[in-house]
């Protein structure tokens, strides 16, 4: 192969010369380490270290593979990277050990394999296809440490990003549990102070007006619908923006504390999601039930609807499987007839204010995520040119 030399585009200041193509089979090499760990507990010094989404297995003690600061973990099966922290045992067969020819820093290394990572292929064909790939590579072994080092920052503010969401989102849980009345009681496990006696027995309906009106065509509302796991989002952020097509017509033109629930199966909310809509207005598919609740709070209801709690209420009233567009046939007279348990205004109020301020903090650990990882592909296009 006749080499050449280029510059990335995105360099550390102080860095000079020239960076060399090369496949990436010529500038790692692996280990043929075949210890197996097939029983993982919670106690040990060493990680035993798994193929997928999460490597860790478990720990334990013995004698792990030890040149551990420079190794990657490639997973044949599953198409994963891992950079371990501290010594390890491989618990399943497929994981190569990987690590860079010469003084390659392993955290530039396993940098320059997720630049490259292939897409999913056959089975057994991943390493191949990575080893094939070409890529500009220093020999600076500063410059190295300096990108590898960067990307492992990076990683980290990631990581804390992601486990702040998930903290909030199991507080979020808990509090979904405690302070809504649960199956067969009238009063909550938690309370605010000041707030006492038995909530009121009430049928959704009786206290929600069906919401019918029609967008029509001089409406520019945004054209929104429902995320189980984020609420109204912007149609576009999934489909195409014209996705609706001429069918915009009959779209159900929604304003701001009124709800709508998506009566659609999803992993997370397998009886569909209901949400109140925070914007001053939007267009949402007719297909959703859409009601208002005059004398309610809405930011309340629209925790409490989709606490969970009415899952097996829900369940009773699909007339049969869900439809080929995914909805569940459950009409809007049969969720109305869902029997809901209403407290004072006061404590609708302050129970919806704390939860909007909750999923407030959790949009703002969504969107920190999002920044981060846009950063880091950014950085990857440009530093590995």
């Amino acid at each position: 192969m006749t080499t050449k030399k280029k510059f990335p585009d995105i360099r550390f200041k102080g860095f000079v010369g020239e960076w060399e193509e090369k496949t990436l089979g010529d500038v790692f090499k692996t280990h043929p380490y075949k210890q197996y760990i097939n029983e993982a507990s919670g106690d040990g010094l060493y990680e035993i270290v798994q193929q997928g989404n999460n490597p860790i297995l478990g720990y334990a003690n013995g004698q792990p593979f030890k040149n551990f600061q420079d190794v990657v973990l490639f997973g044949d099966h599953t198409l994963s990277l891992y950079k371990p922290n501290a010594p390890f045992f491989v618990a399943t067969d497929g994981i190569r050990i990987l690590s860079g020819n010469d003084a390659m820093d392993g955290d530039f290394l396993y940098s320059l394999l997720v630049r490259y990572m292939p897409e999913t292929q056959g089975y057994k064909r991943h390493f191949s296809i990575l080893k094939s790939v070409f890529s500009w590579i220093t020999d600076n072994e500063n410059e190295q440490a300096r990108i590898g080092g960067f990307f492992k920052t990076l990683d980290r503010l990631i990581s804390l990003a992601r486990e702040k969401h998930e903290r909030t989102l199991n507080i979020k849980k808990a509090m979904l549990l405690r302070m809504f009345p649960q199956k067969g009681e009238k009063v909550p496990q938690l309370r605010f102070k000041g707030f006492k006696g038995e909530w009121a027995e009430k049928t959704l309906g009786e206290l929600a007006i069906e919401v019918k009106r029609k967008a029509n065509e001089s409406t520019t509302a945004p054209v929104m619908m429902i995320s189980a796991a984020s609420g109204f989002i912007n149609q576009s952020e999934k489909y195409s923006s014209d996705n609706a097509g001429s069918s915009l017509n009959n779209y159900t033109l929604l304003f701001k504390g009124e709800l709508a629930y998506n009566h659609g199966y999803s992993k997370l909310r397998n009886y569909g999601s209901c949400f109140e809509l925070t914007g001053e207005e939007a267009r949402i598919p007719f297909v959703y039930h859409a009601f208002a609740l005059p004398n309610d709070n809405s930011s309340f209801y629209s925790c409490y609807l989709n606490s969970g709690i009415f899952d097996r209420e829900l369940k009773k009233r699909v007339s049969s499987t869900a439809r080929m567009d995914g909805l569940l046939n459950i009409s809007y007279g049969s969720y109305m007839s869902i029997e809901v348990l209403r407290p004072s205004n006061e404590e609708q109020i302050k129970i919806g204010e704390f939860f909007r301020q909750l999923d407030d903090l959790l949009s703002c650990y969504r969107r920190q995520l999002g920044k981060l990882q846009n950063i880091k592909a950014a950085c990857l296009q440009g530093m590995f040119a």
